[in-house]
């Protein structure tokens, strides 16, 4: 699965379970992928999302320029 977070206000992005933090820019999208698994997960609070990866897969994320986001070493295969 893959999707797009783009926000209208500073929004930190917390990755699970690598535990990596990026900042969203207002306007400035992120793809995010998930890799190997049916059950990962977004959470929207106040100022904050939470993506969390599927059980027994992985979340890779790219800024708005293709460069990949680094949320940590559990976060996926580099052949992917």
């Amino acid at each position: 699965m893959q999707f797009s977070l783009q926000t209208d206000t500073p929004t930190l992005a917390f990755f699970e379970p690598t535990g990596q933090q990026y900042e969203l820019d207002p306007g400035d999208p992120v793809l995010v992928k998930f890799f190997g698994g049916e059950d990962g997960e977004v959470r929207w609070f106040k100022g904050a999302i939470v993506i969390i990866a599927p059980t027994d897969g992985y979340t890779r994320a790219w800024d708005s320029d293709g460069d990949e986001i680094d949320i940590g070493p559990e976060s996926g295969d580099e052949t992917d």
